[in-house]
């Protein structure tokens, strides 16, 4: 067990140090009338000029997105409005006026990058530059900005990345390190460090949220470095908040447990409360409590 353990953190390790540094100006950043957008490749400051990603800035702004990979063009529709553009072609079409860019759309890091300025104007938005806070405001769209489209560092099924994560966490990962680590488990129990019990049992969580975060960028084909997998498990809802305490209760005289107690999932029979519970007679055990349906209908939930 340990064996394959190691070989799945050597897999990811692996993985992780493949994946392209994406840009060099992360510190720039996009807020559409009040909202910080996210991307998967940072917006890229090029010879003066913010360049953010295609599908992400035009979606977030109302507008339908069609690519044509055979020409390299984008052509987004808003409304009445319509932006034809080309990777590396410096017009852009607004409603059939050509406009010449100074910075033309771009390809990096397998996205298309476009002028951000150029867009929002395009889109009957205003756009203003923060110097001191490194920041492009955008204000005037209609929009709330939205997390669609094949050119998001995360996209629509968090409900379903939850659900397998907890899983994974709950009924796999957790009871393997448990038994792979049963001499070190047993010291932190018996010697009562909470702390380290702790640290381990949330750093489980964090790998098992990396685990399915990676496979998920990878099955679809989607580019991704580390700032955008810390980015995709608050977009996920994928954070420290489910676990919501870890306690070392003493059951009796001989049974010392650990409760972790997990956020309630009321619609999915996941667990709410996990055990690891030791004693001198019959050694470490684990279990798990779930949390059912409202069966009465009294809202007290029914445990299984």
């Amino acid at each position: 067990m340990k064996t394959k353990r190691f070989l799945s953190v050597l897999l990811i390790l692996m993985i992780i140090s493949t994946i392209p540094v994406m840009a060099s100006n992360d510190d720039i950043r996009v807020i559409l009338n009040g909202t910080e957008l996210t991307f998967d490749v940072m917006p890229q400051l090029i010879d003066g000029r913010t360049l953010v990603p295609m599908r992400r800035i035009f979606e977030s702004m109302g507008a339908e997105v069609d690519w044509n990979g055979d020409t390299q063009t984008v052509t987004a529709t808003q409304d009445d409005n319509i932006i034809i553009m080309q990777i590396d072609n410096p017009v852009i079409s607004v409603n059939g006026v050509d406009t010449e860019l100074d910075v033309p759309p771009q390809l990096i890091d397998g996205r298309t990058l476009v002028p951000v300025r150029a867009v929002a104007e395009g889109l009957n938005a205003d756009v203003e530059w923060d110097g001191d806070a490194r920041a492009v405001i955008i204000t005037g769209s209609d929009e709330e900005p939205t997390i669609t489209g094949q050119e998001q560092d995360t996209a629509e099924p968090s409900s379903e990345l939850v659900q397998e994560t907890r899983y994974i966490f709950e009924q796999l990962w957790l009871p393997e390190v448990l038994f792979e680590y049963y001499d070190e488990f047993t010291f932190f129990i018996t010697n009562v460090s909470i702390d380290a019990l702790d640290n381990i049992l949330r750093y489980e969580w964090y790998f098992a949220t990396g685990s399915v975060l990676m496979a998920y960028f990878l099955y679809n084909d989607i580019p991704f470095s580390l700032d955008a997998l810390e980015r995709a498990r608050t977009e996920y809802g994928l954070g420290q908040e489910h676990i919501i305490s870890i306690s070392l209760e003493q059951i009796d005289a001989n049974i010392t447990a650990i409760i972790i107690e997990m956020l309630p999932m009321p619609e999915q029979l996941i667990s709410t409360f996990i055990g690891i519970a030791y004693s001198t007679e019959s050694g470490l055990r684990y279990f798990t409590l779930e949390r059912s349906i409202d069966f009465f209908g009294d809202g007290n939930p029914t445990y299984v």
